[in-house]
């Protein structure tokens, strides 16, 4: 399950997990969803790091970057705690995702209700406002590339937020986004300087100039046989548009300005792509107004439909003959585990097709500003990114497998879905009661924690081998202080997310996974047990030709399945 917080970066998004912690939220997806516009997540640019701005690689890289050529830096130390306002202020380790102080003090929540209303809680407050105060001050407030870094927030939210430091931090954006300009420009032209002088194109001499007039350098003579190119190029285009309106008669009464030329289609500005990214849009007049019981009410209704399934399944479920099976040869376990993973692959490929938008949105991922009870269940099934389900899905396929021989497909299905929706309704209600309605999640980690509690309870007191490792003799961690690790591990990250305001994966959605998984695995020990009993107790009342009858019997236990 990953959380999408602030919320979704649907391309994701992406990070190698932990074997307990196989979701990345999102993030993704998936992390850009719940604002004004809801965007098509599955869909991502990437641009090469060279000739892009410094602190644009800051965003994609995660490491501060160095500045443009031209950039002053004034050293700043921690006790000075200015506020800083000023381009050439702007410290080497400047990253646009955290931003810049803005004041001494953080905002109280007395503070950020004032300013957002009760939609966004202090944290996040804190954090659109320090990531809008270093766009001004690095002078990339418009920039389309940095725009993304509050997209990720509520339209009305980001603008509330730049009003308020307008009118409480001055800052001259205009003067700063001109020294960032002009430092671009100067890094720019030295890329083109050095790779000119790398591949022979430029040789100046001691003083900055040409050697000779004789040897003119080869990237002048390119620039003139290059505009000479564009001028014919451009007459051409004009003779064909006044030959058109010659033709066209009254219909053309003015010169056109512009003409139409052939370009390389561009995805993101194609009006077919746009406007399905529109109609995606399931909250188009911002998060609706609406009180904690009504948000989770229908919800509630579907966990309760899906605890009373799983149990139906459990009781109603008979296995099919061989003969009725589509692959009588595969192992059952093996049957179960291709084809969830068929499904959760069907879904990934499904995200990234435009005219599915909005039903993704809807059902196959859960938004706490509106949630929807059907998203339940359809984002256990739900990845945006390839490493999120690759992750999720070769853990389900070592575990799974190995689990489903141990209890039975029945058993298996109905741990799986109920643990998965258990756990997106968890995290659901952690973001309504928090108010955080700027995030969303999906993924089926809640469903996999889940299964890993039921596997790991199962056999408790066996030790964890890796390829071997540790030998017998060796002291080895068992798999109840596996488990007990994984779980301080995850209240580790959700208390760290408290503290921070940020979360990146959804530490409740795994817990709540837990909470059924552990609790599914004792409910089925306590039936081995009883039909163990039961069948003893039958032994001891069988007679004498009873028994004669079932002596060659196996005197096992029943396997439960």
């Amino acid at each position: 399950m990953t959380s999408i917080w602030q919320p979704i970066s649907r391309a994701s998004c992406l990070n190698t997990r932990t074997i307990l912690q196989p979701c990345f939220k999102v993030n993704s997806l998936a992390a850009r969803l719940v604002q004004s516009s809801i965007r098509s997540f599955s869909i991502c640019s990437s641009q090469p790091l060279r000739n892009i701005p410094a602190w644009q690689k800051s965003i994609q890289g995660g490491r501060a970057a160095q500045k443009p050529i031209g950039h002053r830096i004034e050293i700043r130390t921690l006790s000075s705690k200015r506020i800083l306002t000023k381009y050439e202020q702007l410290p080497e380790d400047f990253v646009a995702e955290e931003g810049l102080p803005f004041r001494l003090k953080p905002l109280s929540a007395n503070e950020a209700r004032t300013i957002f209303g009760s939609k966004i809680n202090a944290q996040v407050a804190n954090h659109i406002l320090r990531v809008l105060h270093g766009q001004r001050v690095a002078g990339i407030l418009e920039d389309p590339a940095a725009r993304s870094t509050v997209n990720k927030y509520e339209r009305s939210a980001v603008q509330l937020g730049l009003q308020w430091l307008r009118k409480h931090v001055p800052v001259n954006e205009i003067e700063n986004a001109g020294q960032r300009a002009e430092d671009e420009l100067r890094a720019m032209e030295a890329d083109i300087v050095a790779d000119s002088e790398r591949i022979g194109l430029y040789k100046p001499n001691s003083g900055g100039a040409w050697e000779s007039r004789e040897e003119k350098s080869v990237l002048v003579e390119l620039k003139e046989a290059n505009r000479k190119k564009r001028l014919e190029e451009e007459a051409r285009e004009k003779s064909q548009a006044e030959e058109i309106q010659q033709n066209t008669g009254t219909l053309q009464t003015t010169t056109p300005k512009s003409r139409v030329v052939l370009r390389k289609l561009d995805p993101y500005n194609n009006p077919l792509y746009l406007k399905y990214k529109d109609s995606a849009n399931i909250l188009p007049n911002g998060i609706p107004e609406m009180t904690s019981f009504q948000r989770l009410w229908p919800s509630t209704l579907m966990v309760i439909a899906t605890f009373t399934g799983c149990y139906l399944l459990t009781q109603l479920y008979v296995p099919p003959k061989a003969s009725a099976r589509i692959f009588p040869d595969m192992p059952p376990s093996a049957a179960t585990a291709i084809t969830i993973i068929a499904i959760n692959a069907a879904i990934l490929v499904a995200w990234r097709f435009p005219p599915l938008y909005r039903l993704f949105n809807t059902y196959f991922i859960t938004i706490s500003a509106a949630p929807r009870a059907l998203s339940l269940l359809g984002n256990t099934f739900s990845h945006q990114s390839v490493s999120h389900f690759a992750c999720n899905m070769a853990l389900l396929w070592v575990v799974g497998t190995r689990l489903h021989d141990e209890i039975g497909r029945a058993n298996f299905l109905a741990l799986y879905l109920s643990a998965g929706v258990f756990g997106s309704y968890v995290s659901l209600v952690w973001f309504v009661l928090r108010k955080s309605f700027i995030s969303a999640s999906l993924g089926a980690s809640g469903a996999l924690c889940g299964m890993m509690g039921t596997y790991l309870t199962l056999d408790s007191g066996a030790k964890i081998t890796f390829f071997g490792f540790p030998p017998e003799n060796w002291p080895a961690l068992t798999c109840l202080g596996f488990l007990g690790f994984s779980i301080f591990i995850e209240l580790l990250g959700m208390k760290r997310s408290l503290k921070t305001g940020m979360q990146r994966l959804d530490h409740t959605a795994h817990l709540g996974g837990y909470a059924v998984g552990i609790p599914f695995c004792e409910m089925l020990k306590r039936k081995r047990r009883r039909l163990v009993e039961e069948e003893e107790e039958r032994r001891r009342n069988l007679g004498f030709v009873g028994r004669m009858r079932e002596g060659t019997r196996p005197n096992v236990p029943p396997r439960v399945a």
